[in-house]
Order: C-alpha cells, then structure tokens, then sequence
C-alpha cells in the first residue's frame, strides 16, 4: 500500500502545539494537558458527483464527436481521468448498491432494481461509505438521486439530506418524440425541448444547494454528494440546450448483424423494438440530439459547483470524485439503455481530483472499477477499512496514472444473466442464464475491435486467451461462501381476486453464481399443493409460494395472496355474488334488443322496459326492505329504488344487483 501524501495541511506541527499552549495559558484550568507532537494534518473535504446513464460521451473519453462537456473537460484536466473505468453492474440499483457499499454484486446478490430495500441484502457488518466517514467525524450532506429508491436514500443516516424534485419544464403533451409505440414498450423513453424557467430544473437546484453549501463556514471536514439526475430519460431540457445541438447529429456506430456471432440469450433477452421503433420512425439522430443537451445541461450544472467550490476557502483541501453508475446505449448493437455485458452499458465516465496526490491531466488506460472509489477514499482521507471490501484503492494509480502499481488488473461486472472481465485490451464475458442451452461466450480485442462486433471466443488463434481469461474470471468470482438467490414474484398482483380457473404465475428468480433461474421456479398453494403453470387452483383464498434451488442447494422463495372464484358465466363477476348467473352473455351483449345488456338486464318482466313492473318484483322478491332491492339505503324499497336501478343497469355491462 503506497503511503499518501497529506493533503491541505493547515497548520503545521509546530503551529499547532504553539495554538494549544496559548490556549492553555488562557484558560482557567490549572493543568494544561499534554501537546502531541504527531497531531494529524487536517482531513480532506470530499465533493463526490454522480451522474446517470453516461456512457463514454464526455469529452476526453472518446465519444461522440458533436458533445459538449467543457467543465467536465477542465475537470480532468485538473486530475486523473480513467478512460477504462468500468461499471460494477450495469443497471442503477445493482451498481449505486455496490459502489457505495463496496461490496461486489457477486458478493451480496444484488443483481436487479427490484431487491429493495438493499440493506436487506447486504451482510450485519456492512457500512456504506457515508456512513464510514459520518462515524469519522464529517458532516456528510447530500442532495439529489443517490441511491436508487428516494425512500432508501431517506432511511440513511446523513448530517444534512434536503429534498430534490425531478422537474424538467412545462411539458407538453406525452410523447413529446412523438413515438407513443415507444412509450408503450419503455414507459417514460421520451425526450424533446420544454419550456419553463431553467431555474426551476431539478439539477439546476441541486446544484444551487452545492453552490450555497460552500459558502458556509464548515468546521469540520465535509462529505457533500450531488446526485444528479440527467442524462436519465425522460431527455426533456431547455430550448437553449437543445438548439446547441445540430438537427443531424453524427450517429453511433451500427453493424447489420451485429448479434449473429454472439450468444442466443443475447438475441432472444436484449430488446431490439426499441431500435426498431426509433429507427423506422426516423427518430434516431433526434434521439441522439436529445441525449447530448442532456449531458451538456448536466455539465453546465457541474460547471456552476466547481466555480463555487474553486472560489471557497475549501477549494486546496477538497477532494473531487465524478461518475456515472452506469453506460447506456444509443443504438450500437441494436441496443438501447442500459443492462447489457457490452462496453456501452459497462464503461463509465470516471475522474478523480486530489490536490496534492493526482498530477494534472493524467490519464489511466488500465481497468479499474467505481467499486474502487470507497478503498480509493479511505486511504486518501488517512483512514484504513473497518470491513471487507471487494473494490481495490486506486491511490498509487492516482499518484502515477501510468505506472502506478495495482494488486489486479481487471474490472468485474455482473447481472443476472452474466458477468464480464474487461483488462486493458480484451473483454471477457461469460452467459448464465437458466437455459444452459442460451448461454456462451464472448470474447473481444478492443486493440482492433473497439465496437465489438467480432466474437473471437470461438476463434482457434485466441483459445489460449478465451481460457485464460475463463480462469480469471472465475477466481474474480470467488467470494467465499455461496450466495443464496432471490425470488421475486412477477404475476400474480398480491391480494389479486381471480376469475376462472387458468391463473398466470410468473417469477424472476436470479442467483449470483447461476444467474437466472427463473425457468427453475417451483409453485405451490397452501390449499391445493403443488402447481403448475397456468395454474388450476380451487375457489377460496390462497397464498402462493415461489421457490427456486440454485445448484449449492440454497433455497429462496416469494409469496403472494390471492382470491380465486368460479365465474361460469364469464362475466366477471364470482358466482358466489353473481346476481344474474346463467342469465348473462359471455361477451355482454343485448340479446333482447331491449337496450340493456343480458347479463344485468333489470326489465325483469321481459317488456323491453324497465318500469314499476319491475319494481312490483323486486317487491316479491325482496319485500319491501329487503337490503338487496333497497338501493339507496333508506330502509324501503320503493320508486327511488328503481331510479337507481334504471340509472345502474340501463347499460351494459355490470353485475345485476338482482339475485335470481
């Protein structure tokens, strides 16, 4: 471990054994204590910014060629940038989960945004990085999208957490791209200019809080994380971000085919409509515009802290760290978003500024993960690790971008159908899913290939390479004990009331080491036994249970209530409380071309109307304060009663309130 240079020392030893006798000799007390001559230099402040959904359109990292990200530039311009930085996960809950509690996905099982809350996942002993410097002494404040559910972030212990909105203007009316196919298959994928003050922005106000709180008097050292918001769909910004950018932008790269030489599971699981939809409709380059003002209105955003930060008295003493949770695709591979094992998904924009520590403009070429950043922390502010962490500090890196020493030389990233070894030339990926028959390998030289469009695993000439990576990735993989999976249950709804026998049953079922089991999923009810799928379950309530055995033999399950009932007329409606069973038309049709539909007729008498012949039996029926007859409740059953009726069953469909 290298030894890190004390960074913004405000005193020297001998300053501060001279402020503490004079202090001494001012006070009343009789004894002065004793002076330490090893007084620790003061820590370092901590500014950590996170962006989402960024992939390499920064500039610096190789990008597109049309972004603007000018402070983000000066950014790394000041400090190391990581152009091989690697996403421990490729979708948000999976990745801030990791980053922020150093624990590799691998580890804790942590593999899909459903897993929440993540505490529950995460071992007794697990501290997430705030929490390791609030029991040191910082103030640790925080404002914006952290972690990703707003309601965990709140549950987390911070000296300051104010509230942020997602506000991105006056928007018109959705789609605003125009594309309400694409809304349909990826609700919120829209973007397009707004209208509405810039102010009111959701990361302009996050930003404004950064601003304001280096303008106080702080004590003692701080931890201030911004979590902004943009580039997350929706890709609303202001006009004058989006006029910037030229109407045809350049496009990224695509290959016809691309997928052919890869595994089937990536053919089959990785969505494609939306590239078709997009594609066809001629939307691509103004997508494209779109996610570049967003990632130019974010970095203005940026802009506007690090001004304020610069002219603070904290601007010598102030660590920086800047992110993004994970990549996103604009096309490549036919893909969008995020949650795949390709290096759109998996690279991230990554810099680090540590006055003192990191030369200016230095850049690493080799792989390193933002699961590094908590270690990379704790040894920068002084401190040494309270728990096992799975990400390895990038200090003698930052200290030498080139030859800086590193214990691996390799990033891991993990889903639930997979995981992928990216190194400084090659990527690595192996395919888990459920159906071995799904799975494989990929295999890439980025030297030659830096799109990946040519799968050399099955190349003969890399055989050497495909086995030694294989090997490195399954010693990267070795955490100790197994892992147990985690069962979500997809369909049916908790506490759903089900009509008819055939019942859908559905479950995600993912395991760190096996990947996805969900195919393996077993299911039982607790009055009918074992099931299968659709499933025939008896009237009453039932509670279901979803269970899946990875290979060590670990069990999970997930439950759900439900209320089946028989509905032989396929109305809708359980025989149990059916008020005009056998007498309805499957599709509610009016058979008697009264007006009324057949299965809720209340012409009772059959004379094509509904009038006080119809009440007179309702009187037969029910009497005369019968509860079913009485509509409005006033204890009789009278001409108010059959108003309702007529107001309630004139029309089709609906139950009868009529028992036969």
């Amino acid at each position: 471990m290298s030894t890190v240079m004390d960074i913004g020392r405000l005193a020297t030893v001998e300053q501060t054994r001279t402020a503490l006798l004079v202090a001494a000799c001012c006070a009343l007390a009789v004894i002065a204590a004793p002076v330490r001559a090893d007084a620790p230099p003061a820590r370092p402040n901590i500014l950590l910014i996170k962006i989402e959904d960024t992939n390499d359109w920064v500039e610096g990292f190789g990008g597109h060629p049309d972004t603007r990200t000018p402070n983000l530039l000066e950014l790394a311009a000041r400090g190391v940038r990581f152009n091989n930085a690697q996403t421990p996960s490729p979708l948000c809950n999976p990745a801030k989960t990791a980053i922020f509690s150093g624990l590799a996905p691998a580890r804790t099982g942590v593999l899909a945004n459903q897993q929440s809350p993540f505490r529950s996942w995460l071992p007794p002993y697990a501290r997430t990085v705030f929490e390791f410097f609030l029991d040191k002494g910082y103030f640790v404040a925080a404002k914006g999208l952290i972690f990703h559910q707003d309601d965990e972030t709140q549950a987390e212990p911070w000296s300051e957490l104010p509230s942020y909105n997602w506000y991105r203007g006056q928007v018109p009316p959705q789609p605003t791209n125009g594309l309400p196919e694409l809304l349909a298959v990826s609700p919120g994928f829209d973007w397009g200019p707004t209208n509405g003050p810039t102010a009111n922005w959701g990361d302009y106000q996050i930003a404004s809080y950064g601003i304001q709180f280096f303008g106080r008097n702080h004590q003692a050292p701080f931890f201030l994380s911004l979590g902004f918001t943009m580039p997350h769909v929706q890709w609303w910004v202001p006009h004058e971000f989006w006029d910037r950018f030229p109407a045809s932008p350049s496009l990224p790269p695509n290959l016809p085919g691309d997928r052919n030489d890869t595994p089937p599971y990536t053919r089959t699981a990785i969505d494609t409509e939306q590239h078709r939809i997009i594609t066809e409709a001629g939307k691509w380059p103004e997508a494209v515009r779109a996610y570049l003002a967003s990632i130019n209105f974010v970095d203005e955003q940026i802009g506007r802290v690090l001004d304020a930060l610069d002219a603070s008295p904290y601007a010598g003493n102030t660590i920086i760290v800047f992110f993004s949770d994970h990549g996103f695709h604009m096309g490549e591979k036919d893909a969008w978003g995020k949650g795949t094992l390709w290096e759109e998904s998996t690279r991230v924009p990554f810099i680090i500024v540590a006055p003192g520590v990191t030369p200016a403009g230095g850049v690493v070429t080799r792989a390193g993960s933002t699961l590094d950043i908590y270690p990379t922390l704790i040894e920068l502010a002084g401190f040494a690790p309270r728990q096992q962490l799975d990400g390895t500090s990038l200090v003698d890196l930052l200290q030498d971008p080139v030859g800086g020493g590193r214990s691996i030389d390799y990033a891991l990233t993990s889903y639930y159908f997979g995981h992928s070894l990216r190194d400084q030339r090659w990527r690595y990926t192996r395919y888990t899913p459920a159906n071995p028959a799904l799975g494989g390998e990929e295999l890439y030289d980025h030297a030659t290939d830096p799109d990946e469009h040519v799968n050399l695993a099955a190349a003969p000439a890399h055989a050497a390479r495909r086995a030694a990576m294989a090997a490195t990735l399954a010693q990267a993989l070795t955490f100790g004990p197994s892992l147990r999976p985690w069962v979500e249950v997809d369909a049916p709804l908790d506490d759903a009331q089900l009509d008819g026998h055939a019942v859908t049953l559905a479950a995600t079922a993912l395991d760190p080491e096996d990947g996805d089991l969900s195919g393996s999923v077993q299911w039982s009810s607790d009055r009918d036994g074992a099931l299968t799928s659709p499933a025939d379950l008896t009237p009453g309530s039932h509670v279901l249970t979803a269970t899946v055995t990875d290979t060590d033999g670990q069990t999970a399950t997930g439950q759900v209530t439900v209320r089946v009932f028989t509905d032989r007329d396929g109305d809708g409606v359980d025989d149990a409380t059916d008020n005009c069973l056998d007498r309805a038309n499957a599709n509610q049709r009016d058979s008697n071309s009264d007006g009324y539909g057949s299965a809720c007729d209340a012409d009772l008498d059959g004379n094509r109307i509904v009038n006080y012949a119809d009440l007179a039996l309702f009187r037969q029926r029910f009497g005369t304060s019968n509860p079913d007859a009485d509509f409005d409740g006033n204890g009789f059953v009278n001409a108010a009663d059959l108003a309702l009726m007529r107001m309630s069953f004139g029309r089709p469909p609906g139950p009868s309130a009529v028992a036969p």
